[in-house]
């Protein structure tokens, strides 16, 4: 009982996922790092002594637990030049921290690409100013719709040197795990800094893959119902098996006049309805519960529910979520022991078919499409 008021009480105090578009964020500035490694350097020596440790690139680390700074030397002091910064429970110059989500992320920065257009692996987020002058650019490394790496970059030039001071986030899940700040990470020549900035362009020009990230989402519809490729309503074993690779298990039960073909992968299920003679197959269930195959909306096991719920209407917080909650489309929550059970339901050519979410300790446990 005591997990069920928990979890309701977290809900009851979910914002919106999604960021106001209308007051954009400033471009980061190598002023605005270097201010605040001197920040995270004066913290350290108010700590106290830690001792360095050296790396393999030669500077030293001195951690603190919920930061760390580098430095070429083996001490620090009031004149020390940190050369980079971690920060963990120690939010970083715009508040950002471990823990904090992918929305929080692109909130904090300027975003001239809403739905991360690019393609699969990567996206080019903006691109500001032209050499020589300064230039900023963010790129984030991806898997589909979870966003593994993203990078805001800062070109300032002297002649014809080129100055890349950097933030570097890396994320689980889509929350941050890890903040690298890089004060002058490098000097390159005007034409390897054009070279990398035009390599950022192209990617920009890229639309293979979008996520899917609106402010005042619709209802699941038609257009929704797919893993990845496999379009639920129209799949075939056949892409399946040309998008998995050979099942692990497949199988044929009769059912009536009919038959069942079960076939299994790691982390997947699929199961399709043939007739009398094992033809004219129609999917009536996939289940996703490993990490191998996006959902609708770009869905993936170990999601947090929240942004399982940011990516639909939500009229209430519990209970039915948009809808009548009987007649699609609707969607509702239900609370369990240990999580949640999440139900949106789309309304195909008369027939109903259901996404089902399964949340255990705020993370999505397994997905699942059926009629």
């Amino acid at each position: 009982m005591k997990k069920i008021v928990a979890l309701l009480l977290s809900l009851l105090m979910l914002l919106p996922c999604l960021p106001a578009l209308a007051e954009e964020a400033e471009p980061l500035t190598l002023d605005e790092l270097t201010a605040f490694c001197d920040e995270l350097l004066e913290e350290a020596l108010s700590r106290g002594p830690v001792p360095g440790q050296e790396t393999e690139e030669g500077d030293f680390i001195f951690d603190y637990g919920d930061f760390a700074l580098f430095a070429g030397e083996k001490a620090l002091t009031e004149s020390t030049a940190v050369t980079a910064a971690e920060v963990r429970a120690y939010g970083d110059m715009r508040g950002i921290s471990s823990g904090s989500s992918l929305e929080t992320l692109l909130s904090a920065y300027p975003l001239d690409n809403e739905n991360l257009r690019g393609s699969r692996e990567e996206a080019t987020l903006y691109i500001s100013g032209i050499l020589p002058e300064t230039v900023n650019a963010a790129h984030a490394l991806r898997d589909g719709s979870r966003v593994l790496v993203l990078q805001h970059t800062v070109y300032e030039t002297e002649g014809e040197i080129a100055e890349i001071s950097s933030v570097v986030y890396t994320l689980e899940a889509n929350c941050v795990v890890a903040v690298r700040i890089q004060p002058a990470q490098e000097q390159v020549s005007l034409e390897e800094a054009q070279r990398r900035i035009d390599e950022l362009a192209r990617v920009q020009e890229e639309d293979d893959y979008t996520m899917y990230r609106e402010a005042a989402p619709e209802p699941l519809s038609r257009e929704d119902l797919t893993f990845d490729t496999v379009d639920f309503v129209s799949g075939t074993a056949e892409d399946l098996l040309a998008l998995l690779g050979p099942a692990q298990s497949d199988s044929w039960e009769q059912d009536g006049a009919e038959y069942l073909r079960v076939m299994q992968w790691e982390g997947v299920q699929a199961i399709f309805q043939y007739d009398a003679q094992r033809r004219n197959p129609t999917l009536q269930l996939i289940q996703v519960y490993g990490d191998q195959l996006e959902g609708p909306r770009g869905l993936r096991v170990e999601d947090t529910m929240d942004s399982v719920m940011a990516r639909f209407p939500r009229e209430n917080e519990l209970g039915v979520l948009y809808g009548d909650g009987e007649h699609a489309p609707y969607g509702r929550c239900d609370l369990r022991d240990d999580g949640a059970y999440l139900v949106y339901v789309a309304d195909v050519e008369g027939a109903p078919v259901l996404l089902g979410v399964t949340v255990i300790y705020d993370r999505v446990a397994d997905i699942t499409l059926t009629y």
